[in-house]
């Protein structure tokens, strides 16, 4: 995570700029493509 919205859903959830996404929902996306995992973030319903 390079940048976070101050007061954001993602910062009230414990999210902080360093962080590492290994895994969305239970899928791992560690060789997966940034513009994947911002398309997998955007459709998602819910927590993630």
């Amino acid at each position: 995570i390079c940048s976070l919205l101050r007061g954001g859903i993602a910062e009230r959830g414990g999210v902080r700029v360093g962080h590492r996404i290994i895994e969305i929902n239970g899928q791992s996306v560690v060789a997966t493509r940034h513009e994947k995992i911002v398309s997998m973030l955007s459709n998602s319903v819910g927590e993630v």
